[in-house]
């Protein structure tokens, strides 16, 4: 037998993923519902510009999310400066995948702090 909705159970801890990774802002466009095309919110895309993640590894492999792209899905209209060094607030992230493969990452958010400018010095 063939158990179903077993995705529903599988936690992405999204604080042990963020460990050591910084975001850039690369983009802002308009959130909208795939099916009534209604305006939800703010997609906020980034890179990653700093990954000193660790990560479980085998036979020595190197592994670096760094300068991969991510977007965050915000629930209202925000405005976030190109260049600028992000964090998420109040995040819920699910992994998901195609053909055995988790490597995509839905993420939505309550805000986006903006730390910095990127070249800019606190």
């Amino acid at each position: 037998m063939a158990l179903k909705k077993l995705s529903q159970f599988i936690k992405f801890d999204w604080d042990a993923f963020i460990a050591g990774k910084d975001f850039v802002c690369v983009g802002t466009s308009e959130l909208v519902d795939y099916n009534t095309k209604n305006h939800l919110g703010t997609k906020v895309e980034a890179v990653i510009i700093k990954d000193a993640t660790h990560y479980e590894t085998k036979n020595g492999e190197a592994v670096s999310n760094v300068y991969e792209k991510i977007t965050f899905k915000v629930m209202k209209d925000i405005a976030v400066p190109h260049n600028a060094r992000i964090v998420p607030v109040n995040v819920k992230a699910k992994a998901y995948g195609d053909n055995g493969f988790i490597n995509k990452l839905s993420i939505t958010c309550d805000d986006i702090q903006v730390v910095q400018l990127k070249g800019q010095v606190n």
